[in-house]
């Protein structure tokens, strides 16, 4: 099985899993305009799942003077046709499962840098690596990542 996850934005972060190699693969697109890109790659790639990061729109942001870009919606967007057009196009649809920002805080750094798949300056990809092992952890009862994030006894 494989799993895609995705974190959208001006730079797209992407953790791809395969369950029965066990590669893990994680890159970045971007920041020049990917949307084709992205959709190329997921219509390559073929998931079984795939997995984005939900867009939460907070005014309480701009109130302190963060500027408000809503291209990360384009790139859900994108991931959003990827499913429709293979649900048509296909006979075994893609899953799809949209997740909080805050479903990263369970991976920290330093999680990753223990796990051995912390890239450095590849903050979308550690992102969206956050996603994969998120998801494969609380939706997939596989709590691999978890043990391997573990401090030594």
């Amino acid at each position: 099985m494989k799993i895609i996850a995705v974190d959208p934005g001006g730079t797209t972060g992407i953790a791809e899993y395969d369950t029965v190699t066990e590669d893990l693969l994680q890159f970045q697109i971007g920041p020049d305009e990917h949307h084709l890109e992205l959709y190329r790659y997921l219509w390559a790639a073929q998931p079984d799942i795939l997995i984005c990061e939900r867009f939460n729109y907070q005014r309480r942001e701009l109130d302190k003077g963060v500027s408000l870009v809503l291209i990360s919606r384009e790139y859900i967007g994108v991931c959003k046709l990827y499913i429709r057009a293979t649900a048509e196009a296909r006979e075994n649809e893609t899953s799809w499962a949209m997740q909080q920002p805050a479903a990263m805080s369970l991976f920290t750094d330093r999680k990753l840098k223990r796990i051995g798949v912390y890239r450095p300056a590849m903050v979308h990809a550690n992102d969206a690596t956050r996603h994969l092992f998120y998801y494969m952890t609380t939706e997939m009862k596989d709590n691999k990542w978890v043990y391997a994030a573990r401090e030594p006894e």
